[in-house]
């Protein structure tokens, strides 16, 4: 059945492709749908395997496709050519051949290969949004999918959170997934709504989400929510302050206050069916198991090898680490310290890079252009 589906995809690829090409004013719903596809994807089905590991303990568990690669192929061959070059060449490049190093210290080289694949598919999704997002129209469009799908979310996480799941995890796999896209999303309304763009939807998106990161009960979205919108606040103060402004942020510091016993709440029912071991510590205790394994292999184990190895190799044992399937199947819970045991510390810093290069170019363009709501977005 896959393979049918892959096969209708690329019949029907070169007719739409055309058919945006001539029409333009199909082009920012097309940017639409990229931008609400992270949100409805996996709940629909819409992916499919060339080569599928179900079992497999990593987080890529396969070469996978979905509907949102689909779009963004159409969306790079659609789109007009840009004579300005890709920014971030050199800092992915970077990365990219650390972690192709890594396949090299690999027990299992196809499941490293499976995140190269994934990592090439996210460097693809950045180069034709970059790209896109020269054109001012296709950022409105970005944000209007980005609001349906917070929209979607807040829909979701209030029916799970009704119908007895206390940390609701919308149309997402987990609940830290969910906080992670939604907040980014929430920050992107708030930055533009600080701006200039007093509208209903760049003050609901939000608020919606304000909703959903509440309904996950999880400590890290909640802190890091009111964390980013204190520093949308204080940055947009600095960059351009006036009256209206402060009362903005006089305002989100009073709904943040109204929000907080509802959080504390969320919060607490969440440690009253799940209470947390006084005398054990799984974030510690899976770092210290890391840790062991980094010294161990300061080049790395391997991308998408992690689980396989701390468990094979006696680190979780050593470490500590409860011997239940939840906590042995668990990555190390920071990016940072995984990204090292697997890819060594070129690795480490090369994703620092990867990180950093991007942010520091929005920071340089976005504090010069102020009157463009991209700006405002970076």
């Amino acid at each position: 059945m896959k393979w049918l589906f892959l096969g209708l995809a690329a019949l029907c690829f070169v007719p739409v492709t055309l058919l945006i090409r001539r029409t333009p004013t199909l082009v920012p719903g097309l940017w639409t749908a990229i931008a609400l596809m992270p949100f409805i994807f996996d709940n629909l089905h819409l992916l499919m395997a060339l080569n599928s590991w179900a079992l497999w303990p990593g987080f890529v568990k396969g070469i996978e496709i979905n509907g949102l690669d689909l779009l963004l192929v159409i969306a790079y061959f659609a789109s007009p050519k840009v004579d300005e070059r890709f920014p971030f060449r050199l800092s992915m490049g970077l990365y990219l051949f650390a972690v192709l190093i890594g396949v090299t210290q690999s027990a299992v080289p196809i499941a490293s290969l499976f995140y190269v694949w994934q990592l090439l598919k996210v460097f693809f999704l950045v180069v034709v949004t970059s790209r896109a997002c020269s054109d001012p129209r296709i950022a409105l469009a970005v944000l209007w999918g980005l609001a349906l799908g917070v929209g979607l979310e807040a829909i979701v996480t209030l029916w799970q959170r009704t119908h007895g799941m206390t940390q609701a995890v919308g149309t997402f796999g987990h609940q830290n997934m969910l906080g992670m896209i939604v907040n980014m999303s929430a920050m992107a309304f708030a930055a533009v709504f600080m701006a200039k763009s007093r509208s209903l939807i760049s003050a609901a998106v939000p608020l919606l989400g304000a909703v959903v990161v509440i309904l996950t009960a999880s400590r890290a979205t909640l802190g890091l929510f009111v964390l980013g919108i204190a520093l949308i606040c204080v940055f947009s103060l600095i960059r351009r302050f006036s009256a209206g402004k402060l009362g903005v942020v006089l305002s989100c510091a009073a709904l943040l206050a109204i929000a907080a016993p509802f959080a504390m709440g969320s919060l607490n029912k969440r440690f009253a069916e799940n209470p947390l071991d006084q005398d054990y510590d799984e974030r510690a205790v899976f770092i210290k198991a890391a840790t062991f394994m980094i010294d161990d292999y300061p080049f790395g184990i391997g991308a998408n090898n992690y689980v396989t190895r701390v468990n094979t190799g006696g680190y979780n044992e050593r470490a500590g680490v409860a011997p239940v399937y939840g906590s042995l199947a668990a990555h190390v819970h920071n990016a940072y310290i995984l990204t090292m045991a697997e890819n060594g510390y070129f690795g480490l810093i090369s994703l620092i890079l990867v990180l950093f290069a991007p942010i520091a170019m929005a920071f340089r363009k976005g504090w010069r252009v102020k009157d463009d709501i991209r700006s405002a977005m970076c």
